[in-house]
């Protein structure tokens, strides 16, 4: 069996983590999570699994995290992250984004919404590491993922 990955979880959907958690390729270190986007159920999932929890409400608090207390992880992934990351950060740690559109077609925020209102039956989930720029970098994966009408309503 392969080592596991250990990353840190940089966002606030419990479905993410709880997926994470179960797969066996990756080992979640620290969650890190927009203050204001907290909830009861990602503070009982990090106690329950004791993963480190830290909430953050800027740009600065994230770089301090990475810095001081975050030791020899080099994977961060993220989704449902509002805060841009520095760039000095990404000369050290891999960062990987799960965006929920295509890139070619939908940066940005809010990519569901746009799918949806253009009618589309067809979206992207896309894995990429970033880069400087909002929405770019290298495609690691990404799935084409069939729009049902119950999505729509």
């Amino acid at each position: 069996m392969l080592e596991k990955i250990e990353i840190i979880y940089m966002g606030f959907s419990l479905e993410v983590l709880e997926k994470l958690l179960k797969s066996e390729k990756f080992d979640i270190k620290y969650i890190i999570c927009p203050a204001h986007r907290i909830t009861k159920e990602i503070i009982i999932f990090s106690e329950q699994y004791k993963i480190k929890l830290e909430l953050v409400k800027n740009t600065e608090e994230i770089e301090e995290i990475i810095y001081t207390k975050v030791e020899n992880i080099k994977n961060i992934l993220m989704y449902k992250f509002d805060y841009i990351i520095n760039s000095n950060i990404l000369k050290n740690i891999n960062v990987y984004n799960i965006h929920p559109g295509s890139l070619n077609e939908n940066r940005g925020r809010n990519p569901i919404e746009r799918v949806l209102l253009k009618g589309e039956k067809t979206t992207e989930i896309t894995l990429y590491k970033i880069s400087s720029k909002i929405d770019l970098g290298e495609i690691v994966s990404k799935k084409i993922i069939n729009i049902g009408i119950k999505d729509c309503s």
